[in-house]
This record gives structure tokens, C-alpha cells and sequence, in this order.
């Protein structure tokens, strides 16, 4: 039974970068038999452009040069998805999230494919990388 717990939960598993994962989104796609090579290559290459970045009650996407911020609100959730309502000047969009490790995915098409999107990396924790491995550098000469 979903509760508050679990919607403040998904908000947190929210938090951050996404990106759209070209690679498994294209894997799993099921596409028209009889699809011409030029189309597909079309098709697949709209993938791993699109960028979520949700904070605490907004949402900002940009898919290739166009870029839009809006208001959030998470509906329902339990401890595998979240219904999310997102809302911008002209609309409200409810998608249904599905949780998978670092990844999540949401129905995309008519035909019920998903588009899967991967978690990026904080800023903080690159340039917490990034100090480890000059410490590391700096230890070997």
C-alpha cells in the first residue's frame, strides 16, 4: 500500500541529472518490421539527447537546443515507480516512472515501448573523483 514514506522516498531517488539511455532504450525498442535503414538510424539517433534534472519542486528538461522548467508533483508511488505530474505554460503531463537500479523508464509510443533514462554523476561527486586521482598521482612519483 503506497503512503507518504514511499512518495517522499521516489522524490529522493529523483533528485539529479538524468540522461536518456540511447544505448538500452534502442535495445529494447521495438521497432516496425519493414523499417528502412535510413529510419532507423533516424529514429535512433533522437535517442541520449534528452536531460531531466529534478530538485526538490521542479523539473528541467532540454532536448537538444530547447530547454523548459516547470513544477513537478509525484502523485503515487511505492518502492518500484512513481506517478509523476508535470506541469509547464501550455500543459499537465502524467508520466508513470519505473524504477530499475540507477535507471528508470516510462512508456514512450503508441506501441508501449519504454525510453530508459541513467542517472548522471553529481558535479560533486567528479570533482571528489577527480581529487582522489591526483592524490593518487601525486603519491606515485
Amino acid at each position: 500500500m503506497p503512503t507518504l514514506t514511499h512518495i517522499k522516498e521516489a522524490r529522493k531517488r529523483l533528485r539529479g541529472t538524468w540522461r536518456s539511455d540511447r544505448t538500452r532504450t534502442v535495445a529494447n525498442w521495438v521497432f516496425p518490421k519493414r523499417l528502412a535503414a535510413k529510419k532507423y538510424k533516424w529514429f535512433a539517433s533522437i535517442f541520449g539527447k534528452n536531460t531531466w534534472h529534478f530538485v526538490l519542486k521542479l523539473c528541467s528538461s532540454s532536448f537538444e537546443n530547447r530547454t523548459a522548467i516547470g513544477p513537478y508533483k509525484i502523485l503515487w508511488a511505492n518502492e518500484y515507480s512513481a506517478v509523476v505530474l508535470f506541469t509547464d505554460k501550455e500543459r499537465e503531463k502524467c508520466h508513470h516512472l519505473f524504477f530499475d537500479g540507477d535507471h528508470f523508464y516510462l512508456v514512450a509510443g503508441r506501441a508501449g515501448n519504454a525510453e530508459y533514462f541513467k542517472r548522471m554523476p553529481s558535479n560533486r561527486s567528479l570533482q571528489k573523483r577527480t581529487r582522489r586521482k591526483r592524490r593518487a598521482a601525486e603519491l606515485t612519483r
